[in-house]
């Protein structure tokens, strides 16, 4: 699994900040459909609605668009057309994050894993 921890997210997207204005710019870049900043997002996830305020998670990798280390970006929106970018909700931070899967599909206990 890789890693990656808020410290190593925060200090990778500063470098990067050229690279995120430049994808931001591009005519090209949807606007009535969520899309990351930049890199890879999966699925949306953990959907819910909060006093009137939706709240969207989704499974990112924010440095490479096809997929790699993996934490849950985070949008808001009122209306389902203007979205709202939130830093990352959870990061891959532990070394059993990779095995969340096989833990609730699988019914497999974190003694008989071997990482």
């Amino acid at each position: 699994m890789v890693r990656l921890s808020k410290e190593m997210y925060v200090n990778e997207r500063a470098q990067q900040s050229a690279l995120y204005e430049t994808v931001k710019s591009d005519p090209y870049r949807l606007h009535y459909h969520l899309m990351p900043p930049a890199g890879w997002m999966n699925d949306p996830n953990g959907l819910c609605q909060v006093d009137g305020l939706y709240h969207i998670y989704y499974q990112y990798s924010p440095f490479e668009p096809l997929g790699g280390a993996k934490i849950w970006g985070h949008y808001t929106t009122r209306d389902l057309i203007h979205f709202r970018d939130h830093e990352p909700f959870i990061f891959a931070d532990w070394k059993y994050d990779s095995l969340a899967f096989v833990m609730t599909v699988g019914g497999i206990g974190l003694e008989d894993i071997t990482v």
